[in-house]
């Protein structure tokens, strides 16, 4: 979309079209983008219009929003999920349009709530899985909502199957004054990239990219080596490979003198 706009989820619709979705725009907005199966953005004559002009579009939903995950149904809907001013938010639209796009945010009891993972679920509900902090703790939240459903088009459940996924088997000491000590397991070989983001979906660093064979990793990422002047505060950590990611929250403390 241009300037600092970016990518942190991908979907995949039956016919073979590619949303995808982040953050950015000149108000830190949701960014959602829909690609032709060939990997080119559609012309308008091809159903794009309203508020998806060349297939991209931006869903405000108020505050600084990063969308973190996306999931596509068979009825034409897509939603994002991701962070909305420290809460859990999501944004619904359809293929052919972005008018009038369902959004929602939801409170928590805590701070920092923020959606890594989402799936429309059944005919007209949503489960959005994230992350949240009580009392100095980091919880796992998770939220059903009830949505739109268009009753012409026929809606089958959820039949992805089980998903392999890599995952952090290791992430000491967090909340951390310093280095952060990171082990991952990947299901097969492949590229893999840890990055750290601050709350407004910023990359502050990478923590490791290159090829991985299948197996157990160890890695580390020192808060202090990455800017001498990286604010104390809650960051999040992205495993990515081809075709999946995953995210832990670190807490950064003030330095010690």
């Amino acid at each position: 979309m241009g300037g600092s706009d970016f990518i942190t989820a991908l979907g995949l619709a039956r016919n073979g079209w590619v949303y995808a979705a982040g953050g950015g725009g000149a108000n830190d907005d949701f960014t959602l983008v829909q690609y032709r199966p060939d990997g080119t953005l559609p012309p308008c004559r091809e159903g794009c219009f309203n508020t998806w002009p060349s297939g991209k579009a931006y869903a405000d939903c108020g505050g600084f929003e990063t969308a973190w995950a996306i999931d596509v149904r068979a009825d034409n809907r897509v939603v994002a999920a991701g962070c909305v001013d420290g809460q859990l938010g999501w944004a619904q639209v359809t293929t052919t349009s972005a008018a009038n796009a369902l959004k929602v945010t939801a409170d928590f009891v805590g701070a920092g709530e923020c959606a890594f993972g989402v799936q429309y679920t059944g005919t007209n509900k949503l489960v959005a899985a994230a992350t949240q902090t009580f009392n100095g703790d980091a919880n796992l939240a998770v939220a059903r909502f009830e949505t739109t459903v268009d009753p012409t088009v026929d809606v089958p459940a959820p039949d992805r199957g089980p998903v392999v996924a890599p995952a952090f088997t290791r992430f000491s000491p967090n909340p951390t004054r310093g280095a952060v000590e990171m082990e991952f397991e990947l299901p097969h070989a492949g590229h893999v990239t840890v990055a750290v983001y601050d709350l407004q979906g910023r990359l502050v660093a990478r923590a490791a990219e290159g090829d991985y064979a299948e197996g157990r990793h160890a890695i580390r990422w020192d808060a202090g080596e990455t800017r001498r002047d990286l604010a104390s505060g809650i960051y999040f950590v992205r495993i990515e490979t081809p075709g999946w990611a995953a995210a832990r929250r670190v807490v950064v403390m003030p330095r010690g003198r």
